[in-house]
């Protein structure tokens, strides 16, 4: 009976394989840090959002009820999403350099966007990251 393969094509093809799964691990890991956020800037943007209504808010844990407070230099943050650049997307909360490229790809693909929650097609951004980057981007 005929070999198909030699030992040494198997220990390419095997080498091959073991560098696609790791490129592929690194691409799933680069996605899921992208939109992983940490629970103190969640709570930090929920009390910025909610102390121009001076309304107090504190953390849900049991052993901690502190005060929250808002967060320092984003208050009279502005972003047209139809004309930024990368590094202007990435003052908004939860968007990362990953993120701005997709906005500016989406952008240049599809066109300008025309309301907030087309940025939901973006891949990266989903209804959470939208409720709180609202108050900061504008259309023009």
């Amino acid at each position: 009976m005929k070999k198909i393969l030699t030992g040494e094509e198997k220990g390419v093809i095997q080498f091959l394989l073991g560098i696609f799964v790791i490129g592929l691990a690194v691409g799933v890991y680069r996605d899921w840090n992208e939109e992983t956020v940490s629970q103190d800037m969640i709570t930090e943007m929920e009390a910025f959002t909610h102390s121009s209504e001076n309304v107090t808010l504190s953390t849900k844990s049991k052993e901690s009820t502190a005060e929250m407070k808002p967060v320092a230099g984003i208050a009279n943050l502005s972003v047209n999403i139809n004309s930024a650049e990368k590094s202007e997307l990435m003052k908004l909360p939860k968007i990362g350099p990953v993120t701005a490229e997709r906005i500016i790809r989406f952008r240049e693909d599809f066109g300008n966007f025309h309301v907030i929650e087309d940025l939901s097609k973006v891949k990266g951004i989903g209804s959470k990251t939208l409720e709180l980057i609202r108050p900061f981007v504008e259309l023009k």
